[in-house]
């Protein structure tokens, strides 16, 4: 019996190391062996011994590591997939493990790009492997109200933790007066006469008049009666942003795409850096775009026009270029044959004769000429007629301002988060409409705010993107592709995410760290009357906005009071000009906490007056606050 036991054994391991895909389960262990290896380093990073720096005491000591990696290969290959033949553990380890080791690696290695893009292709090996090649599926299954209510949940808790960063960033002074004290003040003043009148660059303007025709605003004014704070705006504008999630999903369930995989589509919207990046900054109507145009798109794409119209109009109310969303999307939706002509003269028509309406008779486009400096010569009369005379006589001008190396980097942020999936719409003549506005509003201006993902120019832009990755998933029928696919663009968006936001934590730390001093500060500015002319810091504009008149340095010397930022670099001051109006007794100081904030008063003198002057003659002359 015992010769029978072991000759049965012997057989068994003949049949274990002859197995057809002997070399391939010989990888697989030692990748899932390699792996806890790996994250035995986050381990380590975790306790403070950061992988970034190599450590020859942790080196002296490889034996063990090696001896570790050893008896784990040799346990997971002659253990887990010849004896047990639970080959399945190991595809379970190096999917979820591996794909949670790579967001770690993206969380530890801030504003890393290209780190990002190496992780992104381990993660396309991985989700390959595991859902072609293995042909497993996610243990979680979808039905569809039970899926619809938790994307309400998720966009509810989406909502308040994006807008938490934001309010944090105000509470720590960070929030500027273009935008948030801008938008403060036009509400304040809405809330009072309807108009939207602000007064931030020396005299009133009419917001809508002078800047940008957003009557969608009123919207919001309710709300604002009852919560009168520019924190309001942040979380309205974080609110928006999630609810444009829902279209995105019934659009998602429109194109015959299951309910879990709609929740992940729309997750990946509301995840991609460039959405995150501008919900994290100051308020701006552009964060409405997408609600209202994927809206409009998916009521379209459902041939409910009436539904479509009235979307359609909210979209043009949000900003006077969503006309370019609508109509780039009219183009793509005309060639693609599917719709009647009839509909294309309303959602094409429209919008180029609403944009023309409102450039002529309402709103001085030209007025952005500085934000387009490089093909517009003249920056008070110039007209944006200069471009197209540019695209006829010098078309390889417009090429190399539109993919310099700061815009090929913007590019990579909008594109490689999608797994630049979007890129295939470069193939389809009708898709191709949906990448102009890209190039229009964010390739050709040289103001550094339409290509960079921490503001929210690029809202509509990454809107139509994500139709492009709705079209190219819904027409991928093997449903293990599909699912490869998917959750790449999931994973890549929250590695670049990670990477490129996980600093912004530090707006918590900041903000414990220096409670009593933000405190104090917000005190301060509470105690200057409401009906009192100000002249505030940028970053101290947003927490005096609420009042009629409210001016930048330099714009109004005669203002009541002067609130001036005295926090580092970011906040430029002439400290000797506000060492003069103290010396001057045309101002004294009421409020004084050195390194942090300064307030004078016009016509008084008291006991800070002179070492308030002392200090800011000290950073006059000091080097290390020169620009």
């Amino acid at each position: 019996m015992k010769i029978k036991s072991q000759s049965e054994n012997n057989n068994r391991f003949f049949r274990i190391i002859h197995k057809k895909d002997l070399f391939e389960e010989m990888i697989v262990s030692f990748a899932a062996a390699f792996l806890i290896l790996i994250d035995f380093s986050f381990y380590r990073q975790f306790r403070g011994i950061s992988f970034s720096v190599n450590h020859p005491e942790i080196n002296a000591g490889y034996g063990k590591f090696v001896l570790v990696f050893l008896i784990l290969w040799v346990v997971f290959f002659f253990v887990v997939c010849g004896l047990l033949k639970k080959r399945t553990i190991l595809d379970h380890w190096l999917f979820y493990g591996g794909n949670l080791s790579c967001m770690l690696m993206a969380v530890f290695s801030p504003d890393s790009f290209h780190i990002s893009v190496i992780l992104l292709l381990i993660t396309v090996v991985l989700n390959r492997y595991y859902f072609f090649l293995r042909e497993n599926s996610l243990p979680i299954h979808f039905t569809e109200k039970p899926t619809f209510r938790g994307l309400l949940a998720f966009i509810l808790f989406y909502s308040i933790i994006t807008a938490s960063v934001g309010i944090i960033r105000h509470r720590i002074f960070l929030s500027s007066g273009n935008d948030l004290g801008t938008f403060d003040q036009m509400f304040f003043s809405m809330s009072k006469t309807l108009l939207p009148w602000n007064t931030i660059t020396g005299s009133p303007i009419n917001q809508f008049t002078a800047v940008h025709f957003s009557p969608i605003l009123y919207l919001l004014l309710p709300g604002y009666l009852i919560f009168q704070s520019p924190e309001y705006l942040i979380f309205m504008q974080s609110l928006f942003a999630g609810l444009a999630a829902i279209p995105l999903f019934l659009l998602c369930r429109l194109k015959k795409i299951s309910s879990g995989m709609s929740l992940l589509i729309a997750a990946v919207f509301l995840l991609q850096p460039g959405i995150l990046g501008g919900l994290s900054k100051d308020f701006h109507e552009n964060a409405l775009l997408p609600f209202f145009l994927i809206t409009f798109i998916y009521f379209f794409e459902k041939k409910d026009i009436k539904k479509a119209l009235l979307f359609l109009l909210l979209t043009l109310l949000v900003k006077e270029d969503a006309a370019f969303y609508i109509l780039c999307y009219g183009f793509y939706a005309l060639l693609q044959k599917r719709f009647p002509l009839r509909n294309f003269i309303l959602i094409i028509g429209l919008p180029l004769l609403y944009f023309l309406l409102v450039s002529v008779f309402v709103l001085d486009t030209n007025t952005f000429a500085y934000r387009y400096s490089n093909l517009i010569s003249g920056q008070t009369d110039g007209s944006f007629f200069q471009i197209i005379k540019i695209l006829f006589t010098n078309p390889l001008y417009l090429f190399s301002q539109c993919f310099t190396a700061e815009k090929l980097q913007f590019m990579g942020w909008i594109f490689f988060p999608l797994a630049l999936l979007p890129l295939l719409g470069l193939f389809r003549l009708s898709e191709v409409f949906l990448f102009i506005p890209m190039v229009l509003l964010n390739l050709l201006p040289t103001f550094y705010g339409q290509y960079s993902i921490d503001f929210q120019y690029h809202f509509g832009t990454i809107s139509l993107f994500v139709l492009i990755l709705v079209r190219v998933i819904a027409s991928v029928t093997q449903v293990q592709t599909r699912r490869w696919l998917l959750f790449t663009v999931f994973t890549a968006a929250i590695l670049f995410s990670s990477s490129y936001h996980i600093s912004k934590t530090a707006y918590y730390t900041e903000f414990v760290k220096n409670y009593a001093n933000y405190q104090k500060m917000e005190q301060a500015m509470k105690e200057i009357p409401a009906e009192a002319v100000v002249t505030a810091s940028n970053h101290l504009n947003p927490h005096l906005s609420a009042r009629k008149e409210i001016y930048s340095p330099g714009f109004h010397p005669d203002s009541e009071y002067v609130a001036v930022d005295l926090r580092g670099s970011d906040n430029p001051a002439d400290f000797g000009a506000i060492a003069a109006l103290i010396s001057s007794e045309k101002y004294g100081t009421i409020e004084f906490l050195p390194d942090w904030y300064l307030i004078l008063k016009k016509d008084v003198s008291g006991a800070l007056d002179m070492q308030a002057s002392e200090y800011l003659e000290s950073r006059a002359n000091d080097s290390k606050y020169e620009k």
